[in-house]
């Protein structure tokens, strides 16, 4: 069974903060309306888009809703749409002279770019 990427994208943002990929998951327990996984990442580098050395597990609960057979190839494109959502972001808000940085919260440039009189469709 797959995790459908809508509910990853909204559980583990920090996949994206530290640059990891996802690489896979495995069921280690299960309740009556949810799944207790192991999710296994790899450590991404956003510079050539290859993966780089080890990742980590991350422990999470999914709810049996947000389980399906079929989306893994899903789940990996969206995190990769996730990822250069946020690098554009970035580069807007560098490119315009904001003090940003890497692993900054997306909501958090967003309301710098607002603050400074800019708009961006993220």
């Amino acid at each position: 069974m797959e995790i459908k990427a809508w509910f990853v994208r909204k559980m583990n943002m920090e996949l994206h903060a530290d640059w990891k990929e996802y690489a896979g998951h495995e069921i280690i327990g299960e309740t009556e309306k949810a799944y207790k996984l192991l999710v296994h990442t790899r450590k991404y580098n956003r510079y050539d888009g290859e993966t780089e050395g080890e990742g980590s597990d991350t422990v999470m609960w999914c709810p049996k809703s947000c389980m399906t057979e079929n989306a893994a190839a899903e789940l990996v494109q969206e995190l990769r749409d996730s990822k250069t959502r946020y690098e554009n972001l970035l580069s807007f808000a560098k490119a315009n002279g904001l003090r940003v940085r890497n692993m900054m919260k997306a909501k958090t440039i967003l309301a710098a770019i607002r603050a400074a009189g800019l708009e961006y469709n993220y």
